[in-house]
């Protein structure tokens, strides 16, 4: 397996992107190919047109992604600078990172659901647990989650029922505040909602509320996950007391984050 990451900040970036990798040994001799997109642009680009030139260029390859944060708390100096440690709140400008994924013994499953779709949150849960099952040499399972009802906490504890030595890792997509979004990578103009936070996964199709599963598998392939739990408390205890979307914080103390 070998991944190599891009970063793309306008279009003419996506076009020699495209040709880099149509062009390279990597993806030509790959026995499949799996691309992770992720970006903060939800205002002026349209993410099923982003999609959807991926699927053109790469008809073969498995194109999966989330939403980022557009926003840090960005330190407005140099770190080598005294006051380095001085921080704003800033909008990161738009960009969309592509890791592509190349595989050459093992293979790669997307399974993905939509929340707003699911009537029985056990049962549905259950026939996923049952999909992976079925996988013959499953070695992990990679999560994206965005906006769902149900809390992460149940869901796995029923997705993995039985898969107790398979990894499961992953991440919940990145709340997007589109009003100050400055977008220059201007592949369309038609926006996925009108909403002043949003986030989403993407699969086969584009999820505001979802989950999408990219399970590894392979007698070659093997991986490993690492975690740490706890907390040592340091500094004074604060309040957040605003937040941006269902996982940002936005202001602590009544002070931007």
């Amino acid at each position: 397996m070998k991944q190599i990451t891009y970063r793309l900040d306008s279009r003419e970036d996506f076009l020699k992107f495209t040709a880099e990798v149509l062009a390279s040994d990597d993806y030509k001799n790959a026995k499949e190919v799996i691309f992770k997109v992720f970006t903060a642009q939800l205002k002026n680009v349209d993410i099923k047109d982003l999609q959807r030139r991926m699927k053109a260029h790469f008809p073969n390859a498995k194109v999966v992604g989330a939403s980022m944060t557009n926003f840090v708390a960005k330190r407005t100096d140099d770190i080598n600078t005294p006051n380095w440690t001085i921080r704003m709140k800033k909008f990161l400008k738009d960009y969309v990172l592509i890791s592509c994924c190349y595989f050459y013994s093992s293979h790669v499953t997307v399974i993905e659901v939509d929340s707003t779709e699911v009537d029985d949150f056990t049962a549905t849960t259950l026939e996923l647990n049952q999909k992976l099952k079925k996988i013959p040499d499953l070695q992990g399972v990679e999560i994206l989650c965005a906006g769902g009802k149900e809390r992460v906490a149940p869901f796995l504890e029923i997705l993995t029922v039985g898969l107790e030595k398979v990894p499961f890792f992953g991440a919940e997509a990145g709340a997007v505040e589109r009003e100050k979004v400055t977008c220059q990578f201007k592949l369309a103009v038609k926006s996925l909602t009108n909403k002043g936070v949003n986030q989403f996964v993407m699969g086969n199709n584009i999820h505001h509320e979802g989950v999408v599963m990219v399970a590894y598998s392979g007698k070659d392939l093997h991986v490993t996950a690492e975690y740490n739990f706890g907390w040592k408390p340091i500094g004074k205890e604060m309040t957040i007391t605003e937040t941006l979307g269902v996982n940002g914080v936005s202001k602590i103390d009544d002070v931007p984050a």
